[in-house]
């Protein structure tokens, strides 16, 4: 008897130990789930991406809908423990309690449409002051809304304590400040100065430079300077065919740089990592082109330049001509107005308003974070950390085109 208890009691120890390491091994889930002590209804989607834990929420209570991103270090079920309700005047707010006691973010509906509490706090709405008043009283506090000061730097200003997720990448004519939130560090590359960076481009971690420096003797470009952003290594490439000067970058795509030499009418692809080129296309067999999310190949390389955007055709008949980029099921899309909005889990006719009348320039997409520039300003904004300022540089008023890139740590 004994003997069989002590087998009942190691199966036991071993199915709850398999049924564990089932579940570290998830990698999705889609559940619906009620919060009966508020009667919100909860649907949530679990999936691992790019070595993120994302949870994409959609709660509704009556006609009140809230769609956001949780991103979280373990994949359980059933996250949300409870909700706060936070409400003035026009303005209605829950914040979320997850399972492990934390909070991230609070979601607002303002004139019933959802807005971003940076949105919120950018436009000093006075309703949304009341609500951060009472979460005080409360003893919540919102890390997302806090600012950081700047570090001085040569002639920039950068918000260094703002970075701790990423790595910037700032071109100043001979190379790249590499920027994170413990170094700025100078990369200088070319002798001379290259005021437009059009012959430059970020490909994964590696940023990567054709080297522009000719002389009376050289009049063609012979090689490429290659930095890692990871490894902080820098290395060139040289090129067995030389590019003439009319070489143009066609765009990044599957972690390899494309570019065209219009004078030879020859695209080539370059793969910083094993340092390979390629000779991918020529007048004759077509040129690779990447648009509308797709790689095809087109006749003519005249102004082939690959376009992130997308079409959609949902999102335009709901609010017309407008700019649209997407990573897995989180959509972006500009106005002409220069508004900003998400769209999460197709949730088409309820999209949350980021940002307002904003002159955005050099809008970059790296997963679900976004960077921009406006103004004399740099900011990135995610759903951890909310909009945060960057870099604050004048020269972004004059020259902002391709200035910039960045990637997570």
């Amino acid at each position: 008897m004994k003997k069989f208890i002590k087998i009942c009691i190691v199966l036991i120890v071993l199915i709850i130990l398999i049924k564990y390491i089932f579940s570290l091994l998830e990698t999705k889930h889609n559940i619906k789930y009620n919060l009966l002590s508020n009667k919100y209804n909860i649907e949530e989607i679990y999936r691992k991406e790019d070595n993120n834990n994302n949870y994409y929420f959609t709660i509704k209570k009556k006609k009140n809908i809230y769609t956001f991103i949780y991103k979280n270090n373990n994949n359980k079920k059933k996250i949300i423990n409870n909700i706060k309700e936070y409400k003035s005047n026009s303005l209605k707010c829950i914040l979320p309690i997850y399972k492990d006691n934390n909070i991230s973010d609070i979601y607002c509906l303002l004139n019933n449409k959802q807005v971003s509490s940076s949105y919120l706090k950018e436009s000093n709405n006075k309703n949304f002051k009341k609500v951060l008043t009472s979460l005080s009283k409360d003893k919540y506090k919102l890390d997302i809304l806090t600012s950081n000061k700047n570090v001085k730097k040569d002639y920039i200003s950068i918000y260094q304590n703002n970075l701790k997720d990423y790595k910037y990448v700032l071109w100043f004519y001979k190379g790249i400040y590499v920027i994170d939130n413990k170094n700025i560090v100078k990369k200088k590359f070319l002798k001379n100065d290259k005021y437009d960076n059009n012959l430059s481009a970020l490909v994964g971690n590696y940023y990567v430079i054709i080297n522009t420096d000719l002389t009376k003797d050289n009049i063609e470009y012979k090689d490429l300077y290659v930095y890692d952003l990871i490894k902080d290594k820098e290395y060139s490439i040289k090129l067995e065919n030389k590019l003439s000067i009319n070489t143009y970058i066609n765009g990044v795509y599957n972690n390899l740089l494309y570019l065209t030499d219009n004078d030879s009418k020859v695209q080539y692809s370059i793969d910083p990592k094993t340092k390979k080129v390629k000779k991918v296309g020529d007048r004759h067999s077509g040129f690779v082109n990447y648009s509308n999310g797709k790689v095809n190949t087109i006749r003519k390389n005249k102004d082939n330049i690959f376009s992130y955007y997308i079409k959609n055709k949902k999102i335009s008949k709901l609010y017309g001509d407008v700019l649209i980029r997407k990573y897995k099921s989180i959509y972006y899309f500009r106005t002409k107005n220069g508004n900003l909005y998400q769209i999460i889990n197709n949730n088409y006719k309820h999209p949350v308003l980021l940002f307002r009348d904003v002159d955005m320039k050099e809008w970059k997409l790296y997963n679900d974070s976004i960077s921009f520039i406006s103004d004399n300003k740099l900011y990135y904004y995610d759903s951890v950390n909310g909009l945060k300022e960057v870099i604050l540089n004048n020269e972004f008023r004059y020259n902002s085109e391709n200035i910039y890139d960045f990637i997570k740590k």
